[in-house]
Order: C-alpha cells, then sequence, then structure tokens
C-alpha cells in the first residue's frame, strides 16, 4: 500500500485508504489492526465492514 493515503485518524488509529480497500492501523497499545473492504457493496467510501487482523 505504499500508494495509499490518510483519509482519517482517531484517538486509537489512522486510516490509510488505497482504491476500494482501507486500512486501520493502530498507534497505541490495544488497538486493533483492522481491514475494510468496500468494493463488496459497490462504494468506495467508508460502507463496508471492518475486519479485525489481530490486536498489539
Amino acid at each position: 500500500m505504499e500508494d495509499a493515503q490518510i483519509v482519517s485518524a482517531d484517538d486509537r488509529h489512522v486510516i490509510y485508504r488505497r482504491a476500494k480497500i482501507d486500512l486501520a492501523i493502530p498507534y497505541v497499545k490495544g488497538a486493533g489492526l483492522y481491514f475494510r473492504n468496500n468494493a463488496a457493496v459497490g462504494t468506495p467510501t467508508r460502507s463496508g465492514n471492518w475486519y479485525q487482523l489481530c490486536t498489539y
């Protein structure tokens, strides 16, 4: 995801987007690494379900 762009952030994650894929990267201990595929719902923004890949 070297050409991904930061699209959002909250108190635990920075969210990167490339095409229809979002990745929430945690920056605090205990936060999870999350993946969202927006292509599954046919829209490129904020509509897919988040899936936790692991916890840091």
